[in-house]
């Protein structure tokens, strides 16, 4: 292979690694969202609607804040979909498969933007 090729795929997998960590950030984000959410309701079972109040501004924060860090990495996941479908052309079984992947990447996508979407809905209700 050409030492371009393979320089600008090692750059590619530099740039996966870290857009991996977003995510792995993001799911991170979520978790802490829910463990609020569990303390919120264990508050509010306790009579202290103040506090579980409190806890579930965090939590819409928090979530938001996740879903926003995710849309980055699934974006760039998307662009490489896109170029593996171009990449693939003429390739029949190459091409199924890049196909697939680049489907599964807008459906993918669109979940979260539509999470991300509806968050931000909720918190200018």
């Amino acid at each position: 292979m050409d030492e371009t090729i393979l320089a600008g795929e090692a750059r590619t997998l530099d740039d996966s690694l870290g857009f991996i960590l977003a995510v792995i950030g993001s799911v991170l984000l979520s978790y802490r969202a829910t463990a609020l959410q569990r303390d919120g309701v264990r508050l509010a079972l306790d009579g202290d609607e103040g506090g579980a109040q409190a806890l579930q501004a965090q939590v819409r924060r928090l979530r938001l804040l996740a879903g926003a860090i995710l849309l980055g990495p699934l974006g760039f996941f998307l662009c490489l979909a896109l170029r593996a479908a171009e990449q693939t052309r003429g390739d029949r079984l190459a091409e199924g498969s890049a196909r697939t992947n680049l489907a599964a990447s807008v459906l993918v996508m669109l979940a979260a933007l539509l999470r991300f979407l509806d968050q931000l809905g909720q918190d200018a209700a």
